[in-house]
């Protein structure tokens, strides 16, 4: 009866493989070069509702959550993360002239889980400059010169994955093939 359930199992679990829904990702928000990470809530400028208003810099991204966070008395800055995408929002409260450079720093700690970034829209008045060494996604804004109405500037970015198989689908197929070996085993006990 086992071995039928193992083989059951085995033949319907089709591979299901998740994005960045699930994962552990670190965030780093950093003005003008300055080493202050104001992702950090100790630092504090991250408003309650962020999975990382907690005190913890590394999250487990998911839906809806909003996983990064920061507030100034001049502005929010929000790094929220889709199951492809990387979404940065800077929401300005007062009309704006220049601004300093702003760089965001994302780590997984799932090694090769990142595989390639690149601008799927861009309304930011500065187009940003796109890294990924490793593990690390780097989105730098240079300082610039402007003057832009208050409002929100939002920056997406699609992120490619290699593909992670979703723990439901291991424990599956691990059930079906523990089956499928009980199944051979009785079917050679019953050879002659």
């Amino acid at each position: 009866m086992i071995a039928k359930l193992g083989l059951t199992l085995a033949l319907l679990a089709p591979l299901s493989f998740c994005g960045l829904i699930g994962q552990n990702v670190t965030g780093v928000l950093n003005f003008s070069g300055l080493g202050t990470n104001f992702f950090d809530s100790a630092n504090g400028f991250v408003p309650s509702g962020y999975l990382n208003s907690g005190g913890a810099t590394t999250v487990t991204i998911g839906e809806p959550a909003l996983e990064f966070g920061f507030q100034a008395i001049t502005n929010r800055d929000v790094a929220n993360f889709t199951d492809t995408q990387l979404i940065l929002t800077d929401t300005s409260f007062f009309d704006v002239i220049g601004n300093s450079a702003i760089t965001y720093r994302f780590t997984s700690s799932t090694p090769g889980l990142f595989t390639a970034v690149s601008l799927a829209s861009n309304g930011y008045p500065v187009t940003p400059s796109l890294s990924l060494v490793g593990n690390v996604i780097t989105v730098s804004f240079a300082f610039v010169d402007f003057s832009a109405p208050a409002g929100d500037y939002t920056t997406v970015i699609n992120i490619s994955t290699s593909a992670v198989p979703e723990p439901s689908t291991l424990l599956l197929g691990g059930a079906g093939l523990a089956g499928l070996i009980a199944w051979r085993r009785r079917s050679r006990r019953a050879e002659p």
